[in-house]
């Protein structure tokens, strides 16, 4: 996303406008931060993917869809399987 657009829609927008582009941009990077802190977990128990860690009583089982709640919406998100 170009900042300057970014910064230009807060400066000119309606205040709903304003709030609702925030809540957006809030939910794609707490969609971020939550995958990645999966996949750091999955990386931490199983070892990096493609090549797993022998010693691990855990090993990558695939990913499947998920729903994570934030606020009063949802975001759909992956979420990584592990055994």
């Amino acid at each position: 996303m170009n900042y300057e657009k970014l910064r230009a829609a807060f400066l000119q927008g309606e205040e709903q406008e304003v709030a609702n582009l925030f809540c957006e941009m809030m939910r794609g990077a707490a969609r971020a931060v939550m995958f990645e802190a999966m996949a750091s977990e999955a990386e931490t128990l199983c070892g990096p993917r493609y090549r797993p860690d022998s010693d691990s009583p855990y090993q990558r089982a695939g990913s499947e869809n998920g729903v994570a709640y934030l606020g009063r919406g949802s975001l759909g998100n992956a979420h990584f399987l592990m055994r």
